[in-house]
């Protein structure tokens, strides 16, 4: 089936109807939209006293970060992250190597998500008055509340710029934030 733009592939889907409730999952699971696609799995939990919870895990092939915010719907993507990408210049090739959304389909609880990015031939603008970050390239494993960056390289003009590990953490109003790396002026 179709879910614009998408185009949904499924083979087979296994239905649990309990007492309480009824669990739909799907083992194998591909969303394409022209020469990208997402491979996983999918399943759809709804049991007595508890809102439908909606989740999905997989992995894609790589796509420029570009291409895959002009792909998604406006309203999967809040207007504060497409702002930032647009006004930072944020650029690369990202691919998911491994992710997954739990959503509760209550209205009040947002999507929890968690997953590993690898990103290659990145750039940002930090600030404006100075020369973007390029040639960024390295691994971001997230979840709802913390960032991890790993061995991610970068250039700042003639500058090399190496961070091991950073990790930002967010709670309530609250980023902490814990950095190793290095440099070469």
């Amino acid at each position: 089936g179709t879910l614009a733009p998408f185009m949904v592939a499924a083979q087979e889907a296994t239905l649990h109807i309990r007492d309480v409730g009824l669990d739909v999952s799907i083992p194998m699971v591909h969303i394409a939209e022209s020469d990208w696609a997402l491979s996983g799995e999918a399943s759809l939990t709804h049991f007595e006293n508890a809102s439908p919870i909606f989740a999905i895990s997989g992995s894609t092939q790589p796509i420029s970060i570009k291409r895959l915010v002009g792909l998604l719907p406006d309203g999967w993507i809040p207007v504060s992250l497409r702002t930032v990408l647009e006004d930072r210049q944020v650029e690369g090739i990202m691919e998911l190597q491994t992710g997954s959304v739990r959503w509760p389909m209550n209205g009040d609880e947002p999507p929890a998500a968690d997953g590993v990015i690898r990103l290659e031939q990145g750039q940002i603008l930090i600030d404006p008055n100075h020369p973007p970050l390029t040639h960024l390239a390295g691994s971001v494993v997230f979840d709802s509340n913390l960032l991890r960056i790993l061995d991610f390289q970068g250039r700042l003009e003639s500058s090399d710029l190496l961070i091991k590990e950073a990790t930002l953490e967010f709670k309530d109003s609250d980023i902490r934030i814990d950095l190793q790396g290095g440099g070469d002026v």
